[in-house]
């Protein structure tokens, strides 16, 4: 239709201002007849809810920030014209009961949905309206340079695409706010959390794999055996005193601990459990015992030839020294 290509123009501003003088845009977009001169009491708006949605429209096709700028280029032809329906629709769920936010999605589907937009496309443009002011909330009440901070947000966002299309939107709404909102400090804080976010989204899609947990399971069979049916491991696990032994468990962890922490090893300082624990330490450490284990077992050698548990736990522990070193190097090779 006319009204859907119209938001592929280079310059759709100058035609929404001139409908809305000529009293116009609500017979063409239906939603912004509720928000007809809605002033809002928040001590923030210095415009009502129609200018100020125009305004964002505007902000979004004359940007005045370079790396803004270059963001907003970068997206293609399609992004743009969803970027720009948005802008319009992100605050026209106000002046209702319900959260405007979940009011706005449903309003930007039923017009989307009449202008036959795709599935996919629907629901990025309702995603965006549902969130457009997390960004701005985020980089200004919480703080940008805490991991779990930018956990949560990067949930969010899950991909660079939204993220990118979500900073030019928070950009031009902010902008739009009133005069002189938009300054260097806000400038930069977005800027810094938008940065933030990209690292947390490449770390987030360097996650554990199913197929690093079978790295390290063959890692750890490759050595666990071998060392299992050594009579020599046996007999040192043998004479093993239990604290001995306690302390080489000890060790073990607290080797892998500082291995994991201090390696340069791709993405495994930030895979972590709790914050603080090494995710690689737990998989391969616990992999690693269950290996010794079974190895013992399976090649018969407890109890056949081990005839106590508190020797075949000692042998446990010894074996998974070795084993360890096989699940977590094999894996650090990959």
């Amino acid at each position: 239709t006319q009204l859907k290509e119209l938001f592929n123009k280079t310059d759709v501003y100058p035609i929404i201002k001139a409908l809305f003088k000529a009293n116009k845009l609500s017979e063409i977009i239906p939603q912004f007849r509720k928000i007809k001169h809605l002033a809002q009491f928040d001590g923030y708006h210095q415009y009502p809810v129609d200018i100020h949605s125009i305004m964002t429209l505007y902000n979004i096709e004359n940007i005045q920030h370079k790396n803004i700028q270059m963001i907003y280029n970068s997206l293609d032809k399609k992004n743009k014209q969803i970027l720009k329906i948005v802008a319009l629709f992100h605050d026209l769920g106000k002046g209702r009961v319900r959260d405007h936010h979940i009011i706005g999605e449903k309003l930007i589907e039923a017009f989307l949905e009449n202008l036959n937009f795709k599935e996919n496309e629907i629901n990025l443009a309702k995603k965006l309206v549902r969130y457009h002011t997390t960004m701005s909330n985020t980089a200004q009440r919480e703080d940008i340079d805490n991991d779990k901070v930018l956990l949560k947000f990067a949930n969010i966002v899950q991909t660079k695409e939204f993220l990118d299309m979500l900073y030019v939107l928070t950009y031009a709404d902010i902008n739009s706010v009133g005069e002189n909102i938009f300054n260097s400090f806000k400038e930069n804080l977005l800027k810094q959390l938008y940065l933030n976010t990209i690292e947390s989204l490449e770390n987030k899609e360097q996650n554990l794999k199913f197929s690093d947990i079978i790295q390290e399971f063959t890692g750890a069979i490759t050595l666990a055996f071998p060392f299992a049916a050594n009579a020599d491991i046996w007999e040192i696990s043998k004479n093993m005193s239990d604290l001995h032994a306690f302390a080489l468990l000890v060790s073990m962890v607290f080797g892998l601990f500082v291995f994991i922490r201090y390696s340069n090893l791709g993405n495994w300082k930030v895979q972590n459990l709790a914050g603080f624990l090494p995710l690689r330490l737990v998989t391969s450490f616990f992999i690693s015992l269950l290996i010794s284990a079974f190895s013992l077992l399976i090649l018969g050698i407890y109890p056949g030839i081990i005839d106590n548990t508190n020797w075949f736990v000692k042998t446990v522990i010894l074996v998974t020294l070795f084993s360890v070193i096989g699940s977590i190097g094999l894996d650090a090779a990959k």
